[in-house]
């Protein structure tokens, strides 16, 4: 081998020894920034006329593992979904409350009876009387306000499912930017892998929102569909369409027109909980409170709505209606959506309506005050809140119970779904930190990548070595 070409071996040796090293600069300097992929320099040698002619740089590349990535950002959107449905159940459970808390409903229902039980025990005093109709009222208040706080819970649904288009919508046109620079970049044959590391932070985004499965194009380009073939972006971005609803009402839903379902380039797309094509997500999670819990949440408060109303009338026999109503008026089965936050008192036992008092005692249609010391139809009403009667709507419908029986039962699946869901997120969340783990253990390692420079500096010492010992040579070469 000749000195020159000695010379080029070496001074190709050096070359990927500096480059090696600003590898490992990079790769040390960035152990700990989110998102970031170790690189690895890959060298070949160089051959010219059968002569070795040292070695080049071929390029660096991202260490990444596609399969571990693909199942954590799998793990991402169970555990966004996941982590929505437990919020859900958890506030329903407080809305209802624990029997015997102050406010709850089934503490609400409690006074009733120990009110009436009151009265009946002194059926003359007004002042007793006067504490059923407060009772009463409260009952039908927190009746209201449960509905209007299961609105308010789909209302926000509705929310967060405009805010979680909106961004899903501006991160798939990042990501369709970044594809566009990468044709460019990889066309004139420079260094991809920073925009890589930001695509990846951008996709790992999406996948929280909407579970992803990334398809790789040419020229470093992504597509990115769902599990179930949705298309998010192929080439161009999906047209995402989404309406939020400014005020949302029981009677409201997809079906009836007048809640937005989500469409992805004109084709609706099924968010519901039994939909195989959007499994997972945040976004699916936000859809299944708004057209799902929440909606079944307020039947079966509609149901315990209903039975209340049709139990006192029932236990009136001077009236076809009763102590409570739909709000003032008589309640009409086919009309039992939302009836929770109509429920009211009849206007017929408030003093300050032009009610009168007594009638709580002797009957909603009496004419006239009967004796003060009757307490029969007290006795009836106790009788018709407590006995066990069969519920005609809800999830409980075919069944029989007391009133104090359906509340426990909507509180009993509530707390059964919260703590269900509580071991879904405990085990979701730990399957996510479990991959993000092991995707830590493949990132960057110190010790290995100082391990690396040692040898870098060797390599980079032996080829100076040879510089040397050739500049010698040529030194007295010169001297003959």
């Amino acid at each position: 081998m000749s000195l020159s070409s000695s010379l080029n071996n070496a001074l190709s040796g050096l070359n990927v020894a500096s480059r090696a090293a600003s590898v490992v600069s990079s790769n040390v300097a960035n152990a700990t920034t989110e998102g970031y992929a170790p690189r690895e320099i890959e060298v070949s040698s160089r051959v010219v006329g059968q002569v070795g002619a040292g070695v080049a740089v071929d390029g660096v590349t991202r260490v990444v593992d596609a399969q571990l990535l693909q199942d954590r950002r799998l793990a991402d959107a169970d555990a966004g979904e996941v982590q929505v449905l437990n919020g859900f159940y958890s506030s329903l459970e407080n809305l209802i409350g624990e029997p015997g808390e102050a406010g709850s409903l089934s503490s609400a229902v409690s006074n009733v009876e120990t009110s009436l039980i009151s009265a009946a025990s002194a059926p003359e005093s007004e002042v007793r009387l006067l504490e059923v109709v407060d009772s009463l009222n409260d009952l039908a208040s927190k009746l209201n306000n449960t509905t209007s706080e299961i609105q308010e819970m789909r209302q926000q649904s509705d929310g967060d499912i405009a805010s979680q288009v909106e961004t899903l919508t501006d991160r798939l046109a990042q990501l369709d930017e970044m594809n566009e620079l990468f044709v460019k970049l990889t066309s004139s044959g420079e260094d991809t892998n920073a925009l890589a590391d930001k695509r990846q932070a951008l996709i790992d985004d999406i996948s929280s929102i909407i579970p992803v499965q990334l398809h790789e194009r040419s020229h470093g380009q992504v597509a990115l569909y769902t599990p179930g073939g949705v298309k998010l972006i192929d080439g161009t971005v999906a047209e995402i369409e989404f309406t939020s609803t400014a005020t949302i009402v029981p009677e409201m839903s997809i079906e009836a027109g007048s809640l937005s379902g989500i469409v992805f380039d004109g084709r609706e797309v099924d968010f519901s909980s039994n939909s195989a094509v959007v499994d997972g997500g945040s976004l699916s999670a936000a859809f299944q409170v708004r057209d799902e819990l929440a909606v079944d949440a307020q039947a079966d408060i509609d149901a315990i709505a209903r039975n209340l109303i049709e139990r006192f009338a029932g236990a009136d026999a001077t009236t076809t209606g009763g102590l409570l109503t739909d709000g003032g008026g008589d309640f009409d089965p086919a009309d039992e959506v939302g009836l929770a936050g109509r429920i009211s008192l009849t206007d017929t036992v408030v003093p300050s309506e032009g009610g009168d008092l007594w009638k709580v005692r002797d009957g909603i249609g009496t004419a006239v005050s009967g004796s003060v010391g009757d307490a029969s139809h007290l006795n009836s009403l106790i009788s018709a809140l407590t006995d066990a009667s069969v519920v005609t709507s809800g999830s409980f419908s075919g069944t029989t119970g007391a009133s104090l029986d359906l509340i426990s039962d909507v509180l009993s699946q509530a707390s059964s779904m919260r703590q269900s869901s509580e071991v879904n997120l405990s085990f979701s969340v730990a399957l996510q930190e479990g991959l993000q783990a092991q995707e830590l253990e493949n990132g960057v390692d110190t010790d290995q990548e100082l391990q690396k420079l040692l040898l870098i500096e060797q390599a980079f010492t032996a080829n100076a070595k040879v510089m040397q010992t050739i500049d010698e040579l040529i030194g007295q070469l010169l001297e003959l």
